[in-house]
Protein backbone atom coordinates (compact mmCIF):
# COMPACT_ATOMS: atom_id res chain seq x y z
CA UNK A 1 0.00 0.00 0.00
CA UNK A 2 2.95 2.04 1.00
CA UNK A 3 4.39 1.78 -2.63
CA UNK A 4 1.06 2.40 -4.72
CA UNK A 5 0.71 5.57 -2.60
CA UNK A 6 4.32 6.38 -3.50
CA UNK A 7 3.49 5.67 -6.63
CA UNK A 8 0.82 8.18 -7.10
CA UNK A 9 2.81 10.78 -5.69
CA UNK A 10 5.30 10.23 -8.12
CA UNK A 11 2.65 10.08 -10.63
CA UNK A 12 0.99 13.62 -9.40
CA UNK A 13 4.74 15.66 -9.52
CA UNK A 14 5.14 14.24 -13.15
CA UNK A 15 1.98 15.37 -14.38
CA UNK A 16 2.23 19.11 -12.99
CA UNK A 17 5.55 19.52 -14.17
CA UNK A 18 4.56 18.17 -17.77
CA UNK A 19 1.70 19.80 -17.66
CA UNK A 20 4.19 23.39 -16.73
CA UNK A 21 5.90 22.94 -19.59
CA UNK A 22 3.22 22.63 -22.02
CA UNK A 23 1.28 25.71 -20.68
CA UNK A 24 4.87 27.81 -20.54
CA UNK A 25 5.13 26.10 -24.14
CA UNK A 26 2.09 27.74 -24.83
CA UNK A 27 2.64 30.90 -23.79
CA UNK A 28 6.00 31.51 -25.30
CA UNK A 29 4.78 30.40 -28.73
CA UNK A 30 1.72 32.43 -28.59
CA UNK A 31 3.20 35.81 -27.04
CA UNK A 32 3.74 37.32 -30.53
CA UNK A 33 0.28 36.95 -31.65
CA UNK A 34 -0.80 38.03 -28.52
CA UNK A 35 1.14 41.47 -28.36
CA UNK A 36 -0.43 41.74 -31.57
CA UNK A 37 -4.16 41.51 -30.21
CA UNK A 38 -2.69 44.45 -27.43
CA UNK A 39 -1.41 46.83 -30.38
CA UNK A 40 -4.32 46.35 -32.19
CA UNK A 41 -6.34 47.53 -28.92
CA UNK A 42 -4.47 50.25 -28.33
CA UNK A 43 -4.81 51.45 -31.82
CA UNK A 44 -8.58 51.41 -31.66
CA UNK A 45 -8.92 53.06 -28.16
CA UNK A 46 -5.60 55.64 -29.22
CA UNK A 47 -7.17 59.22 -29.78
CA UNK A 48 -3.89 59.72 -32.29
CA UNK A 49 -4.98 57.02 -34.20
CA UNK A 50 -9.07 58.04 -34.75
CA UNK A 51 -8.43 60.27 -37.51
CA UNK A 52 -6.58 57.79 -39.49
CA UNK A 53 -8.97 54.88 -38.47
CA UNK A 54 -11.89 57.08 -39.20
CA UNK A 55 -10.62 58.43 -42.74
CA UNK A 56 -9.48 55.45 -44.00
CA UNK A 57 -12.41 53.24 -42.78
CA UNK A 58 -9.86 50.89 -40.63
CA UNK A 59 -12.08 50.08 -37.78
CA UNK A 60 -13.45 47.04 -38.54
CA UNK A 61 -10.36 45.85 -40.03
CA UNK A 62 -8.37 46.34 -36.61
CA UNK A 63 -11.26 45.06 -34.44
CA UNK A 64 -11.33 42.06 -36.76
CA UNK A 65 -7.39 40.94 -36.61
CA UNK A 66 -7.71 41.89 -33.07
CA UNK A 67 -10.40 39.44 -32.49
CA UNK A 68 -8.81 36.31 -34.64
CA UNK A 69 -5.61 37.28 -32.41
CA UNK A 70 -7.79 36.81 -29.60
CA UNK A 71 -9.49 33.68 -30.45
CA UNK A 72 -5.94 32.07 -31.50
CA UNK A 73 -4.48 32.78 -28.53
CA UNK A 74 -7.76 31.62 -26.04
CA UNK A 75 -7.93 28.28 -28.11
CA UNK A 76 -4.12 27.73 -27.31
CA UNK A 77 -4.94 27.99 -23.82
CA UNK A 78 -7.73 26.07 -23.55
CA UNK A 79 -6.76 23.06 -25.15
CA UNK A 80 -3.66 23.31 -23.13
CA UNK A 81 -6.31 23.86 -19.82
CA UNK A 82 -8.47 20.84 -20.67
CA UNK A 83 -5.75 18.77 -21.53
CA UNK A 84 -4.45 19.40 -17.66
CA UNK A 85 -8.14 18.90 -16.14
CA UNK A 86 -7.98 15.52 -17.71
CA UNK A 87 -4.72 14.70 -15.79
CA UNK A 88 -5.82 16.11 -12.67
CA UNK A 89 -9.31 14.14 -12.84
CA UNK A 90 -6.99 10.95 -13.44
CA UNK A 91 -4.95 12.05 -10.82
CA UNK A 92 -7.51 12.70 -8.45
CA UNK A 93 -9.23 9.20 -9.08
CA UNK A 94 -5.89 7.50 -8.81
CA UNK A 95 -5.79 9.45 -5.18
CA UNK A 96 -9.36 8.09 -4.67
CA UNK A 97 -8.54 4.53 -6.02
CA UNK A 98 -5.57 4.25 -3.35
CA UNK A 99 -7.45 5.77 -0.41
CA UNK A 100 -10.41 3.26 -1.24
CA UNK A 101 -8.33 0.23 -1.53
CA UNK A 102 -6.41 1.08 1.70
CA UNK A 103 -9.43 1.70 4.23
CA UNK A 104 -10.40 -1.76 2.70
CA UNK A 105 -7.85 -3.36 3.96
CA UNK A 106 -7.67 -1.85 6.58
CA UNK A 107 -11.02 -2.32 7.25
CA UNK A 108 -10.47 -6.09 6.79
CA UNK A 109 -7.76 -5.90 9.03
CA UNK A 110 -9.73 -4.91 11.86
CA UNK A 111 -12.63 -7.26 11.39
CA UNK A 112 -9.63 -10.39 11.57
CA UNK A 113 -8.32 -8.33 14.47
CA UNK A 114 -5.14 -7.57 13.16
CA UNK A 115 -5.86 -3.65 13.33
CA UNK A 116 -7.80 -1.48 15.37
CA UNK A 117 -9.85 1.58 14.40
CA UNK A 118 -7.39 3.90 15.69
CA UNK A 119 -4.86 2.23 13.00
CA UNK A 120 -7.83 3.28 10.41
CA UNK A 121 -8.38 7.44 11.90
CA UNK A 122 -4.21 6.82 11.19
CA UNK A 123 -4.48 5.41 7.68
CA UNK A 124 -7.07 7.93 6.30
CA UNK A 125 -5.16 11.03 8.15
CA UNK A 126 -2.01 9.84 6.78
CA UNK A 127 -2.86 10.21 3.34
CA UNK A 128 -4.71 13.21 3.61
CA UNK A 129 -1.64 15.00 5.07
CA UNK A 130 0.40 13.89 2.09
CA UNK A 131 -2.62 14.62 -0.83
CA UNK A 132 -2.80 18.27 0.85
CA UNK A 133 1.04 18.94 0.91
CA UNK A 134 1.17 17.36 -2.48
CA UNK A 135 -0.70 19.61 -3.81
CA UNK A 136 1.32 22.67 -2.61
CA UNK A 137 4.38 20.50 -3.99
CA UNK A 138 3.21 20.32 -7.45
CA UNK A 139 1.54 23.41 -7.65
CA UNK A 140 4.78 25.31 -6.80
CA UNK A 141 6.91 23.37 -8.93
CA UNK A 142 4.37 24.23 -11.67
CA UNK A 143 5.04 27.89 -11.19
CA UNK A 144 8.33 27.50 -10.84
CA UNK A 145 8.71 26.10 -14.44
CA UNK A 146 6.34 28.49 -15.44
CA UNK A 147 8.12 31.16 -14.36
CA UNK A 148 11.81 29.74 -15.23
CA UNK A 149 10.26 29.75 -19.13
CA UNK A 150 8.58 32.84 -18.93
CA UNK A 151 11.58 34.67 -16.82
CA UNK A 152 13.92 34.58 -19.69
CA UNK A 153 14.38 37.95 -21.60
CA UNK A 154 16.13 41.43 -21.00
CA UNK A 155 13.16 43.13 -19.93
CA UNK A 156 12.41 40.41 -17.31
CA UNK A 157 16.12 41.54 -16.19
CA UNK A 158 14.78 44.75 -15.62
CA UNK A 159 12.34 43.56 -13.44
CA UNK A 160 14.70 41.15 -11.62
CA UNK A 161 17.04 43.78 -11.02
CA UNK A 162 14.29 45.89 -9.19
CA UNK A 163 13.27 43.42 -7.41
CA UNK A 164 9.60 43.35 -8.93
CA UNK A 165 10.27 39.47 -8.12
CA UNK A 166 13.25 36.89 -7.63
CA UNK A 167 14.78 34.60 -9.21
CA UNK A 168 13.63 31.43 -8.99
CA UNK A 169 17.07 30.01 -10.11
CA UNK A 170 20.66 31.59 -9.21
CA UNK A 171 20.95 34.68 -7.77
CA UNK A 172 21.97 38.62 -8.11
CA UNK A 173 24.70 39.99 -6.47
CA UNK A 174 24.96 43.81 -5.32
CA UNK A 175 28.34 44.13 -4.31
CA UNK A 176 28.52 40.57 -2.91
CA UNK A 177 25.23 40.58 -1.22
CA UNK A 178 22.20 38.73 -2.65
CA UNK A 179 19.37 40.85 -3.54
CA UNK A 180 16.75 38.98 -2.02
CA UNK A 181 18.90 40.24 1.31
CA UNK A 182 18.35 43.55 0.90
CA UNK A 183 15.23 46.14 1.58
CA UNK A 184 13.39 45.89 -1.65
CA UNK A 185 12.55 49.69 -1.12
CA UNK A 186 16.17 50.72 -0.37
CA UNK A 187 17.70 48.55 -3.27
CA UNK A 188 15.41 50.47 -5.78
CA UNK A 189 16.30 53.80 -4.49
CA UNK A 190 19.66 53.07 -5.40
CA UNK A 191 18.18 52.64 -9.41
CA UNK A 192 17.12 54.77 -11.99
CA UNK A 193 15.28 53.37 -15.04
CA UNK A 194 13.71 53.69 -18.05
CA UNK A 195 11.35 50.99 -18.43
CA UNK A 196 10.53 50.44 -22.33
CA UNK A 197 6.73 50.91 -21.50
CA UNK A 198 7.31 53.72 -19.62
CA UNK A 199 4.08 56.30 -18.09
CA UNK A 200 2.35 58.36 -18.92
CA UNK A 201 0.64 60.33 -16.92
CA UNK A 202 -2.13 62.73 -17.03
CA UNK A 203 0.22 65.12 -14.88
CA UNK A 204 2.07 68.87 -15.92
CA UNK A 205 5.42 68.80 -17.31
CA UNK A 206 7.62 69.32 -14.31
CA UNK A 207 5.19 66.32 -12.04
CA UNK A 208 5.72 63.88 -14.83
CA UNK A 209 9.88 64.73 -14.74
CA UNK A 210 9.63 65.37 -10.62
CA UNK A 211 7.92 62.13 -9.78
CA UNK A 212 10.74 60.74 -10.56
CA UNK A 213 12.06 62.06 -7.27
CA UNK A 214 9.15 62.90 -4.98
CA UNK A 215 11.34 64.37 -2.65
CA UNK A 216 12.36 67.02 -5.01
CA UNK A 217 9.20 67.31 -6.85
CA UNK A 218 9.25 71.15 -5.91
CA UNK A 219 12.07 71.84 -6.88
CA UNK A 220 12.01 73.23 -10.47
CA UNK A 221 15.57 74.16 -11.06
CA UNK A 222 16.43 70.50 -10.40
CA UNK A 223 13.29 69.20 -13.05
CA UNK A 224 14.54 72.06 -15.38
CA UNK A 225 18.15 70.12 -14.63
CA UNK A 226 17.15 67.31 -15.88
CA UNK A 227 15.28 67.65 -18.63
CA UNK A 228 18.10 69.61 -19.74
CA UNK A 229 19.91 66.18 -19.59
CA UNK A 230 17.70 64.33 -21.03
CA UNK A 231 17.22 66.78 -24.16
CA UNK A 232 13.66 67.75 -23.08
CA UNK A 233 13.60 71.67 -22.14
CA UNK A 234 12.77 72.33 -25.78
CA UNK A 235 10.13 70.60 -26.14
CA UNK A 236 8.66 71.53 -22.48
CA UNK A 237 9.20 75.30 -23.20
CA UNK A 238 7.61 75.10 -26.24
CA UNK A 239 4.29 74.32 -24.36
CA UNK A 240 1.49 76.61 -23.84
CA UNK A 241 2.26 77.29 -20.21
CA UNK A 242 5.98 75.20 -20.23
CA UNK A 243 6.67 73.33 -17.21
CA UNK A 244 3.02 74.11 -16.13
CA UNK A 245 1.05 72.49 -18.92
CA UNK A 246 -0.70 69.57 -18.53
CA UNK A 247 0.37 66.62 -20.66
CA UNK A 248 -3.05 65.08 -20.78
CA UNK A 249 -5.77 64.62 -23.66
CA UNK A 250 -8.95 64.09 -21.00
CA UNK A 251 -7.45 66.69 -17.95
CA UNK A 252 -7.13 70.25 -18.03
CA UNK A 253 -5.33 72.99 -15.28
CA UNK A 254 -7.04 74.19 -12.55
CA UNK A 255 -7.53 77.22 -15.05
CA UNK A 256 -9.43 75.21 -17.40
CA UNK A 257 -6.85 75.31 -19.75
CA UNK A 258 -6.69 72.28 -22.52
CA UNK A 259 -4.23 69.57 -21.86
CA UNK A 260 -1.08 69.12 -24.49
CA UNK A 261 -0.34 65.97 -26.02
CA UNK A 262 3.33 64.72 -26.81
CA UNK A 263 4.34 62.42 -29.89
CA UNK A 264 5.92 59.60 -28.81
CA UNK A 265 10.20 60.62 -29.21
CA UNK A 266 8.52 63.69 -27.01
CA UNK A 267 7.58 60.97 -24.03
CA UNK A 268 10.38 59.37 -24.34
CA UNK A 269 12.52 62.40 -23.47
CA UNK A 270 9.96 62.93 -20.70
CA UNK A 271 10.62 59.94 -19.35
CA UNK A 272 14.15 59.34 -19.37
CA UNK A 273 14.02 63.00 -17.63
CA UNK A 274 12.34 61.44 -14.63
CA UNK A 275 14.73 58.68 -14.58
CA UNK A 276 17.99 61.05 -14.40
CA UNK A 277 16.01 62.96 -11.36
CA UNK A 278 17.96 60.20 -9.31
CA UNK A 279 21.46 61.99 -9.14
CA UNK A 280 22.25 59.56 -6.59
CA UNK A 281 21.20 56.37 -8.12
CA UNK A 282 24.34 54.44 -8.43
CA UNK A 283 22.56 52.13 -11.10
CA UNK A 284 20.68 53.62 -13.83
CA UNK A 285 18.98 51.23 -16.74
CA UNK A 286 17.76 52.11 -20.02
CA UNK A 287 15.60 49.73 -21.88
CA UNK A 288 15.50 51.07 -25.25
CA UNK A 289 15.44 54.51 -24.32
CA UNK A 290 15.86 56.03 -27.64
CA UNK A 291 13.76 53.90 -29.83
CA UNK A 292 11.41 56.38 -30.39
CA UNK A 293 13.94 58.97 -31.65
CA UNK A 294 15.15 59.67 -34.98
CA UNK A 295 19.47 58.59 -35.27
CA UNK A 296 20.34 62.78 -34.60
CA UNK A 297 17.97 62.91 -31.22
CA UNK A 298 19.56 59.78 -30.28
CA UNK A 299 23.19 60.30 -30.70
CA UNK A 300 22.70 63.48 -28.59
CA UNK A 301 21.01 62.00 -25.98
CA UNK A 302 23.65 59.04 -25.62
CA UNK A 303 26.43 61.58 -25.77
CA UNK A 304 24.53 63.59 -22.58
CA UNK A 305 24.00 60.25 -21.07
CA UNK A 306 27.59 59.86 -21.07
CA UNK A 307 28.45 62.54 -19.68
CA UNK A 308 25.42 62.50 -17.10
CA UNK A 309 26.25 59.34 -15.33
CA UNK A 310 30.03 59.26 -15.64
CA UNK A 311 30.93 57.31 -12.31
CA UNK A 312 27.72 55.26 -12.04
CA UNK A 313 26.96 52.29 -13.60
CA UNK A 314 24.96 52.36 -16.54
CA UNK A 315 22.99 49.39 -18.00
CA UNK A 316 21.72 49.75 -21.38
CA UNK A 317 19.38 47.72 -23.06
CA UNK A 318 18.55 47.71 -26.96
CA UNK A 319 18.31 45.99 -30.32
CA UNK A 320 20.06 48.98 -32.00
CA UNK A 321 23.92 47.73 -32.12
CA UNK A 322 25.15 51.57 -32.72
CA UNK A 323 24.17 52.40 -29.65
CA UNK A 324 26.10 49.76 -27.69
CA UNK A 325 29.32 50.01 -29.84
CA UNK A 326 30.89 52.32 -26.82
CA UNK A 327 29.92 49.83 -23.68
CA UNK A 328 32.63 48.38 -22.29
CA UNK A 329 31.28 45.28 -21.65
CA UNK A 330 28.81 43.95 -24.24
CA UNK A 331 26.22 40.72 -23.35
CA UNK A 332 24.64 39.08 -25.89
CA UNK A 333 21.12 37.07 -24.97
CA UNK A 334 19.59 34.40 -26.73
CA UNK A 335 17.07 32.58 -25.86
CA UNK A 336 17.14 34.18 -22.40
CA UNK A 337 20.98 32.78 -21.90
CA UNK A 338 24.29 34.73 -21.87
CA UNK A 339 25.30 33.34 -25.12
CA UNK A 340 28.52 35.75 -25.41
CA UNK A 341 30.01 38.73 -23.28
CA UNK A 342 32.98 41.39 -24.78
CA UNK A 343 33.99 44.58 -25.73
CA UNK A 344 32.67 45.75 -29.45
CA UNK A 345 36.13 44.47 -30.83
CA UNK A 346 36.29 41.14 -29.20
CA UNK A 347 33.03 40.49 -30.03
CA UNK A 348 33.55 41.29 -33.63
CA UNK A 349 37.07 39.27 -34.03
CA UNK A 350 34.36 36.42 -32.25
CA UNK A 351 32.47 36.70 -35.23
CA UNK A 352 29.15 34.92 -33.34
CA UNK A 353 25.89 36.52 -32.80
CA UNK A 354 26.35 39.81 -31.78
CA UNK A 355 28.90 40.29 -35.29
CA UNK A 356 26.20 38.71 -37.30
CA UNK A 357 23.13 41.25 -35.87
CA UNK A 358 25.29 44.15 -36.28
CA UNK A 359 26.62 43.58 -39.83
CA UNK A 360 23.03 43.09 -40.50
CA UNK A 361 22.04 46.86 -39.12
CA UNK A 362 24.77 48.23 -40.65
CA UNK A 363 24.62 46.68 -44.16
CA UNK A 364 21.15 49.03 -44.38
CA UNK A 365 23.27 51.76 -43.97
CA UNK A 366 26.59 50.87 -46.78
CA UNK A 367 26.58 52.46 -49.74
CA UNK A 368 29.47 51.18 -52.24
CA UNK A 369 29.41 55.10 -53.11
CA UNK A 370 31.05 56.03 -49.97
CA UNK A 371 34.36 54.98 -48.65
Amino acid sequence: MNLLLLASVLTAVLARLATARREAATEEAWVATDRRRLFYRALLTDVRAAKEIRLFGLGTLLHARMIDSLTAVSHARLSVTRRGALQQSGLALLGAVVTGAGTVVVTTNIATGGSSVGDLVLFLSAVAGVQTGLSSVVLQLGESVRAVRLCAGKSTLVKLLCRFYDPQRGTITWGGVDLRELDAAALRARIGVVFQEFMTYDLTAAENIGIGQVSQLGDRSRIVEAARAARADDTVAALPHGYDTVLSRTHADDGEQAGVTLSGGQWQRIALARCLMRTDAELIVLDEPTSGLDAEGENRVHDTLRRHTRGRTRLLISHRMSALRGADVIVTLADGRIAEQGSHDELMDAGGEYARLFRLQAGGYQDARVR
